[in-house]
């Protein structure tokens, strides 16, 4: 059955940078997919990331590990196939495009209950983001459209439908916000 390899790959690459390095945590050093939501996600115990994917032809929640070969995009495609094979207690998942085939076991273990940490809709939730040092100038090369030099702070609001960034000057045309 053909699927959009291309889609989770590039899921995958996404998520796998949120993973664990720890090389003692197995479980979270791999990509969890968990198919109630139709996402990809990964964490490290401190960040998360969830990645939506279209619905996998396998009904069945697998953790990938932290592959080379997923992750670096050597192994590209549009179309192709994922399967999994279930063997005693363990799981292989497998990828077919074109003249490729690939075989990865799956880790063993159950995943943390990473949904408890997610605000539910209705939640009067209000987060921050922390950039490092380095990642400064390039998040001000990002937003210079939107807010001006001299502000040192700006605004951001985004949820499913949009996203809002507010300046705390006001801008040339005298307008605060910009939607996204």
């Amino acid at each position: 059955e053909s699927y959009a390899v291309g889609l989770f790959l590039n899921a995958y690459r996404k998520a796998i940078t949120f993973a664990s390095t720890d090389c003692t945590r197995h479980v979270l050093n791999g990509v969890f997919r968990h198919t109630e939501e139709h996402a990809l996600v990964a964490t490290d115990g401190r960040r998360l990331g969830m990645f939506t994917i279209p619905d996998l032809p396998v009904d069945s929640d697998f953790i990938l590990p932290p592959s080379k070969l997923l992750a670096n995009g050597v192994f590209s495609a549009e179309t192709g196939a994922i399967g999994i094979i279930e063997e005693d207690d363990r799981q292989i998942v497998e990828f077919l495009s074109g003249p490729w085939r690939y075989q990865c076991k799956c880790v063993e273990g159950m995943y943390p209950n990473y949904q408890q940490v997610i605000p539910g809709p209705t939640s009067n939730f209000a987060g921050s983001i922390t950039f490092a040092e380095g990642d400064i100038p390039l998040v001000e090369t990002a937003v210079s459209q939107f807010a001006q030099t001299s502000d040192n702070q700006i605004y951001v609001y985004g949820d499913e439908d949009r996203g809002v960034v507010i300046a705390s000057q006001p801008g040339e045309d005298g307008s605060r916000a910009h939607v996204v």
